[in-house]
């Protein structure tokens, strides 16, 4: 798991307020093993590695949606199939 991720989720316990570091890392092993639905990819339903947003507000894992050259896969936004 990328450092930024595992930081992520850390930043966003502390804001729901964990304050001792044993509570914190627990529940940051938690997370991991079952992610909050707004870290998993909708399409392949596994945690994002590089979120990209498209122009209708989703968010996708990159390697989703973009090939190896950079270019998106579909003509649509698959969640709401808007051009």
């Amino acid at each position: 798991v990328p450092v930024s991720r595992m930081a992520s989720f850390g930043l966003d316990l502390v804001r729901r307020g964990s304050s001792n570091v044993d509570g914190l890392l627990a529940a940051l092993n938690a997370e991991l093993e079952n992610p909050p639905d707004r870290f998993c990819d909708p399409i392949m339903f596994t945690l994002m590695d590089e979120p990209v947003v498209l122009s209708s507000g989703h968010h996708f894992d990159r390697t989703t949606v973009l090939d190896e050259r950079g270019k998106l896969r579909f003509q649509r936004c698959p969640m709401t199939r808007e051009r």
